[in-house]
């Protein structure tokens, strides 16, 4: 139920390297081709840096252009 969901819907993981380091809930809103990035959780072992964000962004700017979208937008990061 959505009550209980503390990742979001339909929850992707990121790796960063070898390590699981993060969980986004994006959602492609053909109509307006936009990826909808609802939320994205970094886990409590890894803080995030420039890079990593830099990379993220290149890689979400793929994943929206699979799901034939031209934008994406990203929110701020919630510790889990």
């Amino acid at each position: 139920p959505p009550a209980k969901r503390r990742h979001g819907y339909f929850s992707l993981p990121v790796l960063w390297g070898d390590n699981f380091v993060a969980r986004i809930d994006a959602k492609a809103d053909r109509a307006a081709r936009k990826l909808i990035v609802q939320s994205w959780h970094l886990e409590p072992s890894f803080k995030s840096t420039s890079t990593f964000e830099a990379a993220l962004e290149k890689e979400l700017m793929n994943f929206a252009k699979f799901n034939q979208c031209d934008s994406f937008r990203l929110p701020r990061a919630r510790q889990t």
